[in-house]
């Protein structure tokens, strides 16, 4: 007996040597925490990617790791921990040591002593700027493509796109902003009549107190920003003053309209934003344009994020862009999403994921007979499900669960979303 005791306790000593080689070894950050948020372990791959010495964060609080805007975040998932919940692939964003802020997926799991009772709390983090850059680069770069395929800007004239990895979410008409960029594209090109460079520009900025734009009644903080230049002729002062009017035009009769940068000018006043202009004679042109941020919560709202829990939420839309718009806003109100682009991609996060509701658009393109909800309620009694409807007739059953209408604003959806969740589910 006390040889196989023996034994098993020296398989167990190196099985635990070998877990922890694996963990050590890992160039994802892997670390552990009490339940009061110190850190009780810290590997290699967590030096690596926040900077900080295994000693210099082992008896730390955590937080020394959130951003300013970030800090509410910690509760809700130790919260979800102390209730023996996983928190699986979060994505937030955390400061390194040097003050770096950078994006990171977290999946946080419990660690239970040798009683089962919940002692602390282990956390696997990966850090995924460079992936989300290069998502926003190929993004953008896909989207330049298209709008040279569907106007001719000319062979000499080079274009180029710069583009931010993080843009506020911005409520507008997609059409409209499509305008917009033809408008200031076909513009740049008749200023550049011997050829040049066109260059669309990405960025975020607070710009309460900007000065030299127009703005509509509203002057938002928080705003999306697009800048549009060339190398074209320019303007003077007195051209550049005129430029937003209606039917202004510096061009020779039959030759355009003057309605370019005017048509601009309504459409981004029009959803709250703001338009300035730079230009000089012999210098070229760029217009700074402004769109105000959908939903900036405020400290105290009762949007911000919900404490002592971070709900998942399953998207369902068939339009790429409505489901990455519809997502972001959830996320950045503190919310964990998974995100589906067809009825079979539904079916298949929800058989390997317990969402805590259901979001999704009343019509699937190459929907079966039996509706998602329907199939849904089946297999998962008792599933909260919200659906966004556009007017069509509904095709997810009559007892499908509550609707949002589109249009909706960002803070529409979080108000009928938090309505949804505060009301416990019936089975």
């Amino acid at each position: 007996m006390a040889t196989g005791e023996t034994n098993r306790t020296a398989d167990d000593a190196q099985r635990r040597s070998l877990l922890a080689a694996i963990v050590e070894s890992s160039v994802d950050a892997i670390a552990s925490m009490t339940l009061d948020g110190i850190v009780t372990s810290w590997n290699s791959g967590a030096e690596a990617i926040f900077g900080y010495t295994a000693e210099e964060m082992t008896d730390r609080h955590v937080s020394v790791l959130y951003p300013a805007d970030r800090t509410e975040e910690l509760a809700p998932i130790l919260a979800q921990i102390r209730r023996g919940r996983q928190v699986h692939h979060f994505e937030t964003r955390r400061v390194r040591k040097d003050g770096t802020v950078i994006d990171v997926s977290i999946s946080v799991s419990p660690i239970r002593g040798e009683d089962g009772a919940i002692v602390g709390a282990a956390g696997v983090i990966r850090d995924v700027t460079e992936r989300n850059w290069a998502e926003a680069e190929q993004r953008a770069a896909e989207a330049g493509r298209q709008e040279s395929a569907r106007i001719d800007i000319g062979a000499d004239i080079e274009l180029r796109l710069i583009t931010a990895p993080y843009l506020p979410t911005v409520l507008a008409d997609r059409g409209q902003i499509e305008q917009v960029l033809v408008n200031l594209a076909l513009n740049a090109r008749d200023a550049m009549p011997e050829g040049g460079i066109l260059t669309f520009t990405t960025g975020a900025a607070d710009l309460s107190e900007a000065p030299g734009v127009v703005w509509s009644e509203t002057r938002p903080g928080l705003c999306a920003k697009l800048t549009v230049s060339d190398t074209g002729h320019g303007m003077d002062a007195e051209t550049m003053s005129r430029a937003v009017e209606p039917f202004f035009t510096t061009r020779p009769p039959g030759q355009g309209t003057g309605l370019g940068l005017s048509a601009v000018y309504g459409i981004v006043t029009k959803a709250g934003g703001g338009i300035a202009l730079d230009s000089e004679e012999g210098k070229g042109t760029t217009v700074h344009i402004y769109l105000p941020a959908a939903y900036v919560p405020a400290q105290g709202s009762a949007l911000m994020r919900s404490p002592g829990n971070i709900r998942t939420i399953l998207v369902v839309d068939d339009q790429p862009a409505v489901l990455e718009v519809v997502s972001r806003i959830l996320r950045h109100n503190g919310y964990h999403t998974l995100e589906a682009g067809s009825y079979e991609e539904a079916l298949s996060l929800l058989s390997m994921h317990d969402p805590d509701l259901l979001l999704t658009d009343s019509v699937l393109g190459e929907m079966p007979e039996q509706p998602l909800a329907d199939r849904i309620r089946e297999t998962k009694p008792g599933m909260r499900i919200l659906r966004m409807s556009g007017g069509q007739v509904a095709a997810l059953g009559p007892e499908s669960g509550q609707v949002i209408n589109k249009p909706f604003t960002a803070k529409d959806l979080v108000e009928k979303v938090r309505a949804i969740l505060d009301v416990p589910p019936e089975y």
